[in-house]
């Protein structure tokens, strides 16, 4: 559970167009780590960037609200 809440930040932060490093220091975690779990949901969402994962799933995110 802890991993989904992660990634969900993860992406919200994608969102609003913050880097790698800006990311894992807000979360406290390596810079590796956070790529290693944007990689994956770009896999997932079929998203050639990282922004527009960001805005795909932040805009879902967004709605859910």
């Amino acid at each position: 559970m802890r991993h989904h809440r992660e990634e969900r930040r993860i992406v919200e932060l994608l969102a609003r167009g913050w880097g790698d490093e800006q990311i894992s220091r807000e979360l406290a975690l390596s810079v590796r780590t956070v790529q290693r779990r944007i990689g994956p949901l770009m896999n997932e969402h079929r998203c050639a960037s990282r922004f527009a994962l960001g805005f795909k799933i932040g805009k879902h995110i967004r709605t859910e609200a």
